[in-house]
């Protein structure tokens, strides 16, 4: 078996990704392929992870950096290689990339908006990975949770 690899997503991994993702989020692949190659607004960084193991991109994650503000916006694992740790080693990968190069040597909190309540209510995922609530819920009526990165 080919080892598990995450790295930073190219151009060339945009359609697996997609497909990854529309999958996630019942949208569509081409819709998705789109919104990925799109250029980071003016101010904004973005930074986009997929974990794969030999050529097969088996999930994704995606932070972004909006003048001192910190919030990973997606994270998703193909269905078949769920509840194996995938989503844990690619959110530990994005917290450390952020540790490492956005911090600017201070605390700061990283916001994540908890999409796995709509599925499942009850869901602690987050939380178990140390994230706490926020004040107020996302644009799409979930959970806003943080946690507070120190560089």
């Amino acid at each position: 078996m080919d080892p598990l690899i995450i790295r930073p997503m190219t151009e060339k991994d945009i359609p697996a990704t997609a497909r990854v993702l529309a999958e996630a989020f019942n949208t569509s692949a081409a819709m998705t392929a789109k919104q990925l190659a799109e250029p980071p607004r003016r101010g904004q960084l973005i930074q986009a992870f997929i974990a794969t193991r030999g050529d097969k991109v088996l999930g994704m994650s995606l932070c972004q950096r909006t003048g001192k503000g910190l919030g990973i916006d997606l994270l998703a694992v193909d269905k078949e290689h769920r509840k194996q740790g995938l989503g844990g080693k690619l959110m530990r990968h994005t917290e450390k990339f952020m540790q490492r190069h956005w911090l600017d040597g201070e605390e700061t909190d990283v916001l994540i908006e908890d999409l796995t309540k709509r599925t499942n209510n009850m869901s602690r995922y987050y939380e178990n990975m140390g994230y706490k609530e926020w004040f107020g819920l996302g644009s799409t009526g979930m959970p806003l949770l943080y946690k507070t990165l120190k560089p």
